[in-house]
């Protein structure tokens, strides 16, 4: 474990000293050019490259990934030391604890059986302290709105507040649709709006529910659609005709087809 460590923090002053070559007068403009918030938006795409790779199985992919947001995040700690002489090793360090403070079933005298006791106690211990504290307001506001949802909806269920059951979900979109319906049959474009995003964020309930992410979920079924009208695109070039000059009813025809031979 001693010589991992040690290789640890070579590669860690390795890596700054390309840092400063890089940030240097004759260095690289770009690098010259970036800013902590800059590098918290390069952090965000990798962190979405490195769920891609995980979702295709590629574990070449994953391995580069981990190590593109290694690099952000080292650079990103890299400018923050000129705004504060933190050590990594130091912020390292208090996370650990704070990993071990909030496992008291393990590391302490409290118990946990199931996975929502384990959450429970993690929540327990994260709100210590903070009695007026509301436990949305860790949620960040500027989430992506499907993040969002998912976030919101992993701190309600985590205390408890789910459905017994996936048929209670169910039933409640089932009721999400009909107001949908009725908003829609008044042609209210605010009560059509609200209704929804009731919809959705009762789907993301459902996905969670049943251990599924919802984000993986949808771009699943993206990355399916384009597939599928690639090959609507490809059946209608071969056909000498375009997509945008049929009409609905010839456009249904070549997406089964294309759902045919996709399976």
């Amino acid at each position: 474990m001693s010589s991992r460590k040690n290789n640890i923090d070579r590669q860690i002053r390795l890596f700054h000293q390309t840092l400063d070559i890089l940030r240097a007068e004759d260095g690289c403009p770009w690098d010259r050019s970036q800013s902590i918030s800059d590098m918290v938006s390069y952090l965000i795409d990798e962190v979405y490259e490195l769920q891609s790779a995980v979702l295709r199985d590629d574990l070449e992919g994953v391995e580069e990934e981990i190590g593109d947001t290694i690099y952000v995040l080292i650079y990103i700690h890299y400018l923050f030391l000129d705004k504060r002489d933190t050590p990594l090793a130091r912020i390292i360090s208090g996370a650990h604890k704070k990993i071990r403070e909030r496992h008291p079933h393990v590391f302490s005298d409290s118990r946990a059986e199931t996975v929502r006791e384990s959450i429970s106690e993690w929540e327990k211990v994260k709100k210590s302290g903070r009695d007026n504290e509301s436990l949305m307001d860790s949620v960040p506001s500027h989430l992506p709105p499907l993040r969002r949802a998912i976030s919101v909806s992993r701190k309600a269920i985590n205390i408890g507040f789910d459905w017994p059951d996936q048929e209670g979900i169910l039933k409640q979109i089932e009721e999400e649709i009909e107001e949908f319906r009725d908003a829609s049959r008044r042609g209210n474009m605010e009560e059509i709006t609200d209704e929804t995003g009731d919809l959705l964020f009762t789907m993301v309930n459902l996905a969670i529910h049943n251990g599924i992410d919802p984000e993986g979920a949808v771009n699943s079924t993206v990355d399916k659609f384009i597939g599928r009208f690639r090959m609507m695109e490809e059946i209608a070039g071969q056909r000498g005709v375009m997509l945008e000059e049929l009409d609905m009813e010839e456009l249904e025809k070549l997406w089964a087809q294309s759902k045919k031979k996709s399976g």
